[in-house]
């Protein structure tokens, strides 16, 4: 009886994946057409379901912003090093969407981050209803992910430690950027 019902849920699970492999690779084909922030988006939406949502609140902010179009074109330009990275050196993308993923949270925190960092002052409607700055939402979330992983409830497995180290780069990255240009970093 448990062989029969673990086989049927690893068919079930077979299925379910091939299902969610097509829709995150045609994203991912769509994107390599097309490299932009928006098809990247796209990409994200696939497979983490709360990020995404707060990438598109303020990823437009860059995007739009005349002053620099340096930064929004550099992000890019990484991610897309990233991807084409792997499917240069022959690894099939498909098997890349079994494992667990860690680091893409990390990076959507960091670009968070480097949101609030240099635009502090923009509002962010939370719920489209409560109107506060970027500067507050990203230490409330970063003092959330502080408690959440010490807190350490049974059940959770969200790496909340790695949120944060997301934010700890994207704040080494930024100083390191603005070393020679301090007064006019954007």
């Amino acid at each position: 009886f448990y062989a029969i019902c673990g086989l049927g849920a690893a068919i079930l699970h077979l299925a379910v994946l091939h299902q969610d492999f097509s829709q995150t690779e045609k994203a991912f084909n769509l994107y390599q057409q097309d490299p932009t922030l928006d098809q990247f988006l796209r990409l994200v939406r696939e497979r983490l379901h709360l990020n995404p949502a707060w990438l598109e609140g303020f990823s437009n902010g860059w995007e739009s912003d005349p002053g620099n179009p340096r930064f929004a074109n550099q992000s890019i330009q990484l991610i897309h090093e990233y991807i084409y990275g792997y499917s240069d050196k022959g690894v099939h993308v498909r098997g890349l969407f079994d494992q667990p993923t860690v680091g893409a949270s990390g990076a959507v925190f960091g670009i968070l981050f480097a949101f609030g960092y240099l635009f502090p002052n923009t509002l962010l409607y939370i719920y489209f209803l409560v109107p506060l700055k970027a500067k507050y939402v990203v230490a409330a979330y970063a003092l959330f992910e502080l408690y959440a992983g010490v807190q350490n409830s049974a059940g959770d497995n969200v790496a909340h430690f790695a949120h944060l180290g997301g934010m700890l780069v994207a704040f080494i990255v930024l100083k390191v950027w603005n070393k020679k240009n301090r007064r006019n970093f954007f």
